[in-house]
């Protein structure tokens, strides 16, 4: 299948294409790219079977859409953030919706160690800001006892967890090719099952604390970050299998129905095995 990919100048969008036809080739997928500046977008129609334009090009959205309706071509429109990122694997997947014939997905690629310390290390970069301003307000703060950076402390440092939980979905959101902001979120609520609950209760006529979770909120530590990354590790094995039962008996594209109800369906897998292993926990070691 021959893509164009249609720009303002054709740069930003020869670099996607050579992204996309290496992935193709990695792939064994039949698919050639090629980038194409507006001026020249009607010749190419002549040779394209699926026409992508890019942000900056889709002031002239509309006539293209007429040229390439009259050829029966079908044309999508490149995200934003698939641009700047690179995001191959969901550029395919919108493809894949809109290919002639209807295509199954008949693999996914395998979560290995690599690609996992690859998200990991994504994420963490992804939080470099944040850690460089925990860095600089704790100078600020014990160096000089400037206090009035004191709460930028609690925002940077002692919430980077946080940060770094919604960091790693939306990085496997990238792996995926879909749902960025879903997964990140997703990960986000998961990070929080590991937070400590804190409950009063009278023994003796006194009242006493009892914790029933792992960790304390709030408290920057080695451990917190180990079991942010156990939780991460699970989460994405849970979704691994749900996606492999989905491509086993689902064609891209299906039922409107369930794909509203497939990203809900991974919520609940997900929260409901953390939960089960929060309660095993407690039960045996509280």
């Amino acid at each position: 299948m021959k893509v164009t990919l249609v720009c303002t100048s054709g740069i930003t969008t020869d670099i996607l294409a050579k992204k996309l036809s290496k992935y193709a080739t990695e792939n064994e997928f039949n698919d050639t790219f090629i980038a194409c500046r507006i001026n020249f977008y009607v010749d190419a129609l002549s040779h394209s079977d699926i026409i992508i334009i890019a942000p900056q090009a889709r002031f002239i959205a509309k006539s293209l859409e007429e040229d390439a309706g009259k050829r029966n071509i079908p044309v999508l429109y490149l995200e934003e953030q698939d641009l700047v990122f690179g995001n191959v694997k969901h550029i395919y997947k919108e493809m894949n919706k809109v290919r002639k014939n209807d295509i199954k997905e008949t693999h996914q690629e395998a979560l290995s160690v690599k690609i996992v310390v690859d998200i990991f290390w994504n994420a963490i970069i992804r939080c470099v800001p944040m850690i460089l301003l925990g860095v600089l307000s704790s100078i600020l703060f014990y160096g000089f006892n400037f206090t009035v950076v004191e709460p930028l402390i609690y925002i940077s440092v002692k919430m980077l967890h946080f940060y770094l939980a919604f960091a790693i979905g939306y990085e496997y959101g990238v792996f995926v090719g879909s749902n960025y902001i879903s997964y990140a979120a997703l990960f986000l609520l998961s990070s929080t099952f590991v937070l400590s609950v804190d409950s009063i209760r009278v023994i003796d006529g006194g009242l006493v604390f009892i914790r029933t979770g792992f960790i304390p909120l709030l408290d920057f530590n080695v451990m917190n970050y180990m079991i942010l990354f156990i939780v991460s590790i699970l989460t994405m094995m849970i979704i691994y299998v749900m996606r492999n039962i989905k491509i086993k008996n689902h064609t891209v594209g299906n039922s409107i129905a369930h794909n509203i109800l497939d990203m809900p369906i991974r919520y609940g897998a997900v929260l409901v095995v953390l939960l089960t292993i929060r309660i095993v926990y407690i039960y045996c070691f509280h």
